[in-house]
């Protein structure tokens, strides 16, 4: 056989073909394929399936604690609520307590001033006997240009005989720079005579028996400056008196003792 010369020599060895084997390695490697597929997704199942079990537990437990929770505010909240209604209650009582103490404090004070006021007229101390203007008391009603007046006179003496008299009331001011005064009855309903009979032992009230107030409309453009009392009493030792009440509403009850007396 002839050498060929210039060129490399190579060797080829001859295989048998086996197409089954080929085949056979193919499916094998499909199949552990497969198996590795499933196996991770299974696993990736299992995973997740536990975590999410996990997660659901840790939100029943969760749900459970805030469940508690919202059961411990609202039982903070009713106790609270039952303090605050406790205080409530507390501190009314105590103002009620208070209140009642005022007055029966008030009630005490007014009786001690009844008991003067009425052991002077019973046994008198002072040297001034006869027909005096003890007090009066003048307010403000609610309504504007009203008023409300009521006085009482008395009379200081040792036998308590009837004191007999006259009374004027009026209420001197001024309208358009001019001095002006006006009888109480051209004022008030509750009184009809510009000359108010007296006729008591002790004591009497203006305008009436019980201790009503005289309802006072005053006109528009007056203005009021002071009330003018003037009383008479008849008899052997007649007297009379005269009270000038300022038109004041600081204290609206004063004590009027303090008049001008003058014997006729």
């Amino acid at each position: 056989m002839p050498q060929v010369t210039g060129s490399k020599q190579e060797h080829l060895i001859v295989v048998p073909d086996q197409p089954g084997k080929r085949l056979a390695k193919r499916l094998v490697y499909w199949l552990l394929f497969g198996l590795f597929s499933v196996g991770s997704f299974l696993l990736g199942e299992y995973l997740g399936m536990a975590s999410q079990q996990s997660a659901l537990v840790e939100r029943d437990l969760l749900r459970a604690e805030l469940a508690e929770k919202r059961a411990e505010i609202e039982a903070l909240a009713q106790e609270v609520t039952t303090l605050r209604v406790g205080a409530d209650i507390d501190r009314q009582s105590t103002d009620t307590v208070r209140l009642t103490i005022k007055q029966l404090e008030e009630e005490k004070f007014q009786l001690q001033q009844d008991l003067a006021f009425y052991k002077n007229i019973m046994a008198p101390k002072s040297a001034d006997k006869g027909l005096r203007i003890q007090k009066y008391d003048l307010q403000r009603a609610e309504q504007p240009g009203h008023y409300r007046l009521k006085l009482m006179l008395t009379q200081v003496s040792d036998n308590n005989s009837l004191l007999s008299g006259l009374a004027t009331v009026s209420v001197v001011g001024r309208q358009e720079g001019i001095e002006k005064s006006l009888a109480l009855k051209d004022l008030s309903d509750e009184v009809s005579e510009q000359n108010i009979r007296l006729g008591f032992r002790y004591f009497q009230n203006i305008p009436g028996p019980d201790e009503r107030f005289a309802e006072l409309v005053i006109p528009e453009g007056f203005e009021p400056d002071y009330v003018l009392v003037v009383a008479q009493s008849r008899g052997p030792k007649p007297k009379r008196v005269e009270q000038k009440i300022p038109w004041q509403f600081e204290e609206t009850v004063a004590d009027a003792s303090e008049s001008k007396t003058q014997g006729d």
